[in-house]
């Protein structure tokens, strides 16, 4: 083979690597799909926190045992969950504290570029305005919806019931 001959072919390979490389930056640059898995994941840990844990349980300045709300008399059921308060909140007409209570809980778990709603009953408590969540929800990639039931005693000596309601946690990557 002549000295032309291995140039020539010398510089398609370092064309094609060009081409090959760049074409690659081009394709892996573009294609960004989000973690169902992360979205889904964060979806069942935030109602698994709201369904397990008690308030006898919750070391929280707020809505703990000997916090502002057991001072104020507005939790007097430390085997509640977490859910059982915030529908027992709802069930007495108090959305205004179910708020305040849910937002304690929940202001530090939601990582960042991720948005995070409760509703109980079709009604929205976290955050407060449904309409700063359906902005949010308007752009997303992924949203993912967990339900379940909630209930209880609103009256333990009476033994008086309140519920079923729906919650609904959302969760979605924006």
């Amino acid at each position: 083979m002549d000295k032309r001959g291995f140039f020539f072919t010398l510089d398609a390979v370092m064309a094609l690597m060009i081409v090959g490389i760049g074409l690659f930056l081009v394709l892996s640059a573009y294609f960004f799909v989000p973690s169902v898995s992360r979205t889904e994941d964060i979806s069942q840990d935030a109602l698994t926190f709201l369904s397990t844990t008690t308030i006898e349980n919750l070391n929280d300045p707020y809505a703990g045992i000997g916090g502002t709300l057991w001072d104020e008399g507005r939790i007097t059921q430390p085997e509640n969950t977490l859910l059982q308060q915030i529908g027992e909140f709802k069930a007495r007409g108090d959305e205004a504290t179910a708020s305040l209570f849910i937002t304690a809980l929940l202001e530090n778990i939601v990582p960042e570029n991720y948005g995070l709603q409760v509703e109980v009953d079709g009604s929205s408590i976290y955050p407060l305005q449904a309409e700063q969540a359906e902005a949010s929800q308007a752009g997303t990639d992924v949203l993912i919806s967990k339900e379940t039931i909630v209930y209880g005693i609103s009256n333990t000596t009476t033994y008086d019931l309140w519920g079923p309601s729906v919650v609904r946690v959302k969760v979605w990557h924006g």
